[in-house]
């Protein structure tokens, strides 16, 4: 039985007012004896006191603590589901370090719903770069075919990537293997992946390809773009600049061999442009699309100078860097610049192109200058080059007028620039204001050219004109 400490302080200090009563009225000797009998009784009810503090103490451990069996049984519980929750944790964050080899239509199907820039989709990268070549030839191949393969595209492309830049010959087995349709899609994967560790052994891969065996796939067209990656990734490294240069002059298409070479001498120029402009400074008997290409790179960073070039050097002049230049110079309204090139130049080859630019920058904001300046003009596919030029710049939301006038002044006469500049003004107007078209078709002169009757032809126009003409 347990005393609560509020009884049991009462009765201590009842005890010890009796005793105090008791001793005042006694002996020596009986108080010598109370003494002795009230120290043994203190030291009881301490014992008593603190005796019944610890049994409190013990009750109440004992009623909010489980027995010896149940703890071991809410340990291994608690463990149970640590161990449960680390496992859902597991399977959750690494399904991408599984081992797909055998059964890669599963791992397809899980990225279906991962985005690229999943942090799991990078681990999965990660994971899959460890593989073998021949692991990932099969990966890809499965990929392929995987029914729905345009929705796993970026992966596809990031793996192929991989495997070019890292080996080469298996990138090309893969690609001889693919469809023609595979392969227009992924040609330029396999070229810029593996220009990136050998570009010379692409370049020699690329062109010793059977072009009529492998038949409208790989035309000049697909054959200068992939070209094109390779000598691009090669000419931004200012040190193997020159080797890009020789690898596009030792294309024979001449046509091809130009694209190629101006694209490698742009690349050039914004390397160094200094050192570009000092090439065709110091070297008389360069390509003339050398020459023009870093022209090109020179005029759109300062055209005074590029002009200054042209003047003092006509000999290397081409039509192409002379429009070039003053394209550049009326575009920062350099008009006496402009106008001092122009005089300086004695062949009409050389200034018709810059006429078709002043064309093009007037008739927007001047049309009788715009008129003037094509009338300088004498070559019929230049002057149809430079109306079609104008009519953009003018374009086709008001004033339908200046464009009718702007054609029949500019084209006096009849023939097919007059006759095609007609179709593609009036085609586009006819959006805009169909009525006024055809007001203004019934009313195209019939001269020596037909040019009325070609007009109405051209624009499928028979019916409605008829009926305004009766």
């Amino acid at each position: 039985m347990t005393v609560s400490n509020g009884c049991l302080d009462a009765k201590l200090v009842l005890l010890l007012y009796f005793w105090c009563s008791c001793f005042l009225g006694m002996s020596s000797f009986f108080r010598s004896f109370v003494i002795v009998a009230l120290f043994f009784s203190v030291g009881f009810a301490v014992r008593h006191f603190f005796g019944s503090a610890e049994a409190v103490r013990e009750t109440s451990l004992e009623a909010s603590s489980p027995a010896v069996g149940e703890t071991d049984s809410v340990r291994s519980t608690d463990s149970k589901e640590t161990a449960s929750e680390a496992t859902q944790v597991l399977e959750t964050k690494q399904w991408f370090q599984v081992d797909y080899r055998g059964n890669w239509e599963e791992l397809f199907n899980l990225l279906l719903g991962v985005s690229t820039q999943d942090k799991d989709f990078g681990g999965l990268l990660g994971h899959l770069n460890s593989l073998s070549a021949s692991d990932k030839v099969d990966l890809l191949k499965a990929a392929f075919v995987f029914e729905n393969k345009g929705q796993i595209r970026d992966f596809i492309n990031v793996m192929y990537t991989q495997l070019s830049r890292s080996d080469p010959s298996a990138a090309v087995t893969l690609f001889e293997s693919m469809s023609i349709a595979d392969r227009m899609e992924y040609d330029q994967i396999l070229i810029r992946g593996w220009a990136r560790s050998d570009a010379m052994s692409a370049w020699e891969w690329l062109h010793s390809l059977d072009r009529e065996g492998l038949g409208s796939y790989l035309d000049r067209r697909r054959l200068t773009s992939l070209s094109r990656s390779i000598l691009s990734g090669l000419a931004r490294d200012s040190e193997k600049v020159m080797n890009a240069l020789e690898l596009a002059q030792s294309v024979e298409e001449m046509k091809t061999q130009d694209m190629l070479v101006g694209s490698v001498v742009r690349q050039m120029a914004r390397n160094d442009l200094d050192a570009a402009v000092a090439m065709i400074q110091e070297s008389a008997d360069l390509e003339s699309v050398i020459v023009e290409s870093v022209i090109d790179a020179w005029a759109l960073k300062n055209a005074d100078e590029a002009a200054a070039f042209l003047m003092s050097s006509p000999d290397v002049a081409t039509p192409r860097s002379a429009s070039s230049v003053s394209r550049n110079l009326l575009r920062t309204d350099n008009i006496d610049g402009f106008m001092g090139l122009y005089d300086s130049f004695a062949s009409q080859d050389l200034k018709e192109p810059m006429a078709s630019q002043a064309v093009a920058r007037f008739a927007g904001e001047d049309l009788d200058i715009a008129i003037d300046w094509l009338n300088t003009i004498d070559n019929g596919l230049t002057k149809a080059r430079a109306g079609f030029s104008a009519l953009r710049s003018m374009g086709f939301t008001d004033n339908m007028d200046d464009h009718m006038r702007f054609i029949e002044e500019g084209f006096v006469g009849g023939g097919a620039g007059k006759r095609n500049l007609y179709v593609y003004s009036l085609s586009e107007w006819r959006k805009v204001a169909p009525e006024a078209v055809e007001e203004y078709v019934r009313n195209i002169p019939d001269d020596d050219y037909n040019m009325r009757e070609k007009v109405i032809e051209r624009l499928g126009m028979e019916e409605s004109t008829r009926t305004l003409r009766d």
